[in-house]
């Protein structure tokens, strides 16, 4: 005779459900894709609200000279093909799409139990927006946080020193002056 105990039934269901869900979440949440013939984007960054602004869809760099009645410095930037590509595998690796439009670090608070905070002032800015093929991906971020450690915003960091070494082995790009004022 068998037995059938009622509570196999509802776990089982629900370990069914538990994996349809969690499949669900993989299959549907987008990623990059291959890269595309129109994949592009623009990274702008600095601090105290003048930043430097990489446009590869128009082939232009800007760089901001403070103080912030200069315009800057615009020069034609073409990054070759094999840049391009470096750097959307490496967005395509840290799952860029996944991160929040608004991407900020948020940092525990169980006082007196909570690591100890480490923050930045004035913090960099950074804001991308990505296009490949149909998507588009809009990303900025205010880099305050240090510590905690936090592994997006690690990867994000990588990213971005990727982006930004990429940017100032163009000789037009090193040639450029540099701001003689800075922000308090």
């Amino acid at each position: 005779m068998l037995h059938r105990w009622p509570w196999v039934g509802y776990a089982t269901g629900g370990m069914v459900l538990l994996a349809v869900i969690m499949l669900g979440r993989s299959v549907l949440r987008p990623t990059l894709g291959p890269m595309q013939s129109n994949f592009g984007f623009v990274f702008e960054y600095g601090a105290c609200g003048a930043p430097d602004r990489l446009d590869t869809f128009h082939g232009t760099f800007t760089k901001s000279l403070l103080p912030p009645p200069h315009p800057g410095r615009t020069v034609r930037v073409l990054l070759r093909k094999e840049e391009l590509r470096h750097i959307y595998e490496e967005m395509a690796r840290i799952d860029l799409l996944r991160y929040p439009d608004t991407f900020a670090v948020s940092v525990p608070f169980w006082w007196p139990f909570s690591p100890p905070v480490e923050t930045v002032m004035p913090a960099m800015t950074y804001r991308f927006v990505v296009r490949n093929g149909g998507q588009i991906k809009r990303l900025s971020w205010v880099d305050d946080v240090i510590r905690p450690p936090n592994e997006q915003a690690q990867q994000l960091r990588a990213l971005i020193a990727q982006i930004q070494h990429t940017l100032w082995t163009q000789s037009v790009v090193r040639h450029l002056p540099q701001p003689q004022f800075g922000c308090l």
